[in-house]
């Protein structure tokens, strides 16, 4: 049995609620658009200038750079291959037949990778990149006033990602080498080998703002905590290492956004209140293991975790489709639209829930369930037809009224496909094929999935928290000398819902509190590993840590 669905009801996003698009995600995809919205002041790129399909050709500009020497026989250019596939681009297949090779796009080793304008295809971010800039805008904004918040972001990574390349003005934005600076070796073949690519030229278009964050308060946070971590640390780490931490940073604030969107959705259409929308409240407690010990306590904790967040997930899509359709109908409706399009996010969601009984809204489900099962049967063999108005006909009577089974009818449809896509998001923001993940386990089932931090992930996260800001405007960031370890718990917990030394509420018993206290012990033993942990003495309160890059840097 198969149901048909009109092709203005199809879908599963709500730009209102996310306007990224939940489904496979790759950060290191994300940055040279990220860097090209930042570089352009938010322009889209003008057209497609270079192939990405054209990998030899490239291959054999960067041959004949000047800065180049001894590649040029046989063996040499096959050395440099191998070079530029496994340090300076991302290689992928072409189309559903994989039989073409292409440039995805070039490994964000310095800002200039956005010159190429690839990757290709800017659908492939989700969306993302542009969420993304405009909460950097919006923090940018809250520290100064009398600049652009566009040119603020634009100094800021410059200043931290465009270290020895001089880039032009508009509408070519091109940019070269300086010829000066010192930089690591595969930072200058990158560099070189964009040499060979034209610039992408920008288009007097802006790209599409994100709309107004259904979480305003997690989405400044996320802001703040990404112009914070630059600002502190762009003269303390190499461009390198800034930029492999501000990828693990994005995956990881965009999974806690997450998962804090999934439980709020799902409360605000429980009970039509906004209160958990409108704050930072550290929703759901993610208990996470350091012991990295399979089967222990420790580890089903974290494993459970999981579970239940996944079980999340599924109801935030009947949540999405609720409101989406809903909103469709809305849409449709001059008075009701007029009425509600000038109200925030949280207020516009809200609004559309009152609306569940209105009669025009009801009217327009009613109509679309009858074009449903029109077109559904109309599709249907002899047998499946009988079947179908069976089925038809024990959903109707279990329905409350037209709206909640136009919305069966939906979820019905799209359930399978837009579940795997929510999860592919999930994972791909969780970080379980990346080195700074908060998610491990393995693709063989999602039963075997867990909150395990990497140290990667780990060691970003205690840069994070010594960041401190007297002025609380971005204007006077600086690294903090140390640390108490208690308030770095403190910080996990309240930022982000992270939980080490003890269970989660809903878990909480004699055998997991034990487990939660060798889960402590074992994170002390990876900071003092990583050579963050200082313990003066015995007593909690006076064990610290301290940041190993500052000592580098007196």
């Amino acid at each position: 049995m198969k149901l048909e669905l009109p092709k203005d009801c199809r879908g599963y996003s709500f730009d209102r609620l996310f306007s990224a698009e939940m489904n496979d995600f790759d950060v290191e995809r994300l940055l040279p658009s990220l860097f090209y919205l930042i570089i352009t002041g938010g322009k889209q790129h003008s057209s497609r200038t270079n192939n990405p399909t054209e990998y030899n050709k490239y291959l054999d500009l960067l041959i004949e750079h000047p800065r180049l020497q001894g590649f040029k026989d046989s063996s040499g250019k096959r050395l440099l291959d191998r070079w530029i596939r496994s340090t300076v681009v991302k290689m992928g297949r072409l189309g559903k037949s994989h039989y073409t090779q292409q440039i995805e796009y070039i490994i964000p080793l310095t800002i200039l990778c956005y010159k190429a304008g690839l990757p290709p295809e800017v659908r492939r971010q989700r969306g993302v990149h542009t969420f993304i800039y405009s909460l950097l805008c919006a923090a940018a904004q809250s520290s100064n006033e009398t600049i652009k918040p566009e040119t603020l972001v634009d100094h800021l990574f410059r200043e931290a990602f465009a270290r020895g390349v001089n880039i032009g003005s508009g509408p070519k934005y091109d940019g070269h080498y300086d010829g000066e600076t010192e930089l690591d070796v595969n930072t200058l073949l990158s560099i070189c080998y964009l040499d060979g690519f034209e610039p992408t030229e920008a288009s007097k278009r802006e790209s599409r703002i994100a709309v107004e964050p259904a979480l305003p308060k997690v989405a400044k946070q996320l802001g703040q905590d990404l112009i914070s971590y630059i600002l502190a640390y762009h003269t303390l780490l190499t461009p390198f290492s800034l930029t492999n931490n501000l990828m693990a940073l994005i995956n990881f604030e965009l999974f806690i956004y997450t998962l804090k969107l999934f439980y709020a959705t799902n409360q605000l259409v429980a009970t039509a209140t906004t209160a958990v929308m409108q704050e930072t409240a550290s929703l759901p407690q993610i208990y996470v293991d350091f012991t990295r010990n399979r089967a222990s306590d420790s580890d089903q904790l974290a494993r459970i975790c999981v579970e239940r967040d996944l079980e999340e997930l599924r109801a935030y899509f009947e949540s999405v489709i609720l409101l989406r359709t809903i909103d469709r109908f809305v849409q449709s409706q001059a008075k009701l639209k007029k009425s509600i399009e000038k109200l925030s996010t949280i207020d516009y969601l809200q609004s559309l829930l009152s609306l569940q009984n209105n009669p025009d809204i009801l009217a327009d489900a009613h109509a679309e369930v009858c074009s449903i099962k029109k077109e559904s049967l109309d599709l249907a063999t002899e047998t499946e037809k009988e079947e179908l108005e069976k089925w038809f006909e024990e959903k109707e009577l279990v329905s409350k009224n037209p709206l909640d089974f136009n919305v069966a009818l939906l979820s019905e449809a799209q359930g399978k496909k837009a579940v795997e896509s929510y999860v592919m998001w999930y994972w791909s923001v969780g970080g379980l094929r990346k080195p700074f993940g908060l998610l491990v386990g393995n693709f063989q089932g999602k039963r075997n999935w867990r909150y395990s931090m990497s140290d990667d992930l780990l060691a970003t996260l205690v840069h994070l928290a010594m960041v401190e800001d007297i002025s609380a405007n971005l204007t006077s960031t600086k690294v903090k000398r140390r640390l108490r370890l208690i308030d770095f718990l403190h910080f996990l917990e309240n930022r982000y819902g992270i939980i080490v030394d003890r269970p989660p509420d809903f878990l909480d018993s004699a055998s997991a509190r034990a487990a939660s206290h060798e889960n402590m012990e074992a994170m002390k033993r990876r900071l003092r590993q990583m050579g963050f942990f200082q313990v003066l003495s015995d007593d909690f309160t006076a064990q610290y840590l301290s940041d190993p890059l500052q000592q580098e840097a007196k």
